[in-house]
């Protein structure tokens, strides 16, 4: 396979999602949920992108990720297997919009 002769950065896989999704929420397209690995729940910008279009969204986390709650309250993921939440630390978004 040819190699490029120069070297292009790429931007981050969030950056290239907000990007897409941007284009997708303008030309009015509508999706009934979004899913990623951790590499996209890792980015900020697009979790925050897809709350401001009320985005129903599943993005995996690392088990070493601090989640904010509703409230700015803060709690570290124990490792190992995910725990079950607690109904008051979870917000509901309803799919299919």
């Amino acid at each position: 396979m040819p190699r490029c002769p120069w070297t292009c950065p790429s931007p981050p896989k969030g950056e290239l999602a907000i990007g897409l999704l941007a284009d997708a929420y303008a030309a009015g397209v509508r999706f009934a949920f979004i899913a990623g690995d951790e590499v996209y729940g890792a980015c900020i910008k697009l979790r925050a992108l897809l709350e401001q279009h009320q985005q129903a969204y599943v993005l995996r986390v690392r088990s070493s990720f601090t989640l904010t709650l509703d409230g700015g309250t803060t709690r570290d993921l124990p490792t190992g297997r995910c725990p079950v939440l607690q109904a008051e630390m979870c917000l509901e978004h309803p799919l299919g919009r």
